[in-house]
């Protein structure tokens, strides 16, 4: 019933998260109103306690500590291996600047290669979300400028000449490539194409290819 669990809010509160044990304050619990925690110890929320009269929360106890110290202070602190599994509980308890604290930590973590393939009847660019690009092979059945204005556009590091991308560029009959490594040739063919040396030119038409790393 709504009330019948609410304490003072100067009173210590224990809660009993998956059999461990944790001590804090209503205060500190009630940080954010509309939260889980905040309902639980107000009362808004039917909570069973166990026998020592600590309210049970069947949780993980180690991704709660990390809640309770963010509670306790608004710093996340936190492997960056826990973060999605933190993401669940942090909206599990409804508590929503921590979540977005996560996904921001989430975010800046990612440091991965993607190779993405964007054929023709694709609108390039329309998604393309990325820190650095590290290689472009662009058809030139399309329009070459508006190509690249589309790509300066969405990411300005294209204009640059400090490692992101290089500015090289060479023309192979139908193909621009504009390269930052040496390694090219070796994501073209990871695509299952191959690179005709006699010819100079790659074996397929009307694609756009991005190699990239994005840092968050």
């Amino acid at each position: 019933m709504s009330g019948s669990n609410s304490i003072p809010n100067c009173d210590w509160v224990r809660l009993n998260v998956g059999g461990k044990l944790f001590q804090t304050t209503k205060d500190t619990l009630s940080q954010y109103p509309e939260s889980f925690l905040a309902r639980m110890v107000n009362g808004d929320l039917q909570s069973e306690k166990d026998e020592t009269g600590a309210f049970l929360i069947d949780r993980d106890p180690e991704h709660f500590r990390v809640i309770l110290n963010y509670l306790r202070s608004p710093v996340l602190e936190c492997n960056k291996n826990v973060l999605k599994e933190l993401l669940r509980e942090a909206d599990f308890y409804n508590i929503l600047p921590l979540a977005n604290e996560i996904k921001k930590a989430m975010k800046s973590s990612v440091n991965r290669t993607e190779l993405v393939v964007i054929t023709a009847e694709y609108a390039p660019f329309h998604d393309f979300i990325a820190d650095s690009v590290f290689g472009i092979v662009m058809s030139e059945t399309q329009d070459d400028y508006e190509v690249l204005e589309a790509l300066r556009q969405k990411l300005p590091v294209v204009t640059t000449n400090n490692g992101k991308l290089c500015v090289r560029k060479r023309t192979m009959r139908h193909w621009t490539i504009i390269e930052a490594t040496l390694r090219s040739y070796g994501f073209i063919e990871e695509f299952g194409g191959q690179w005709d040396n006699k010819n100079g030119e790659f074996n397929k038409k009307n694609i756009w290819k991005f190699v990239r790393v994005i840092n968050g």
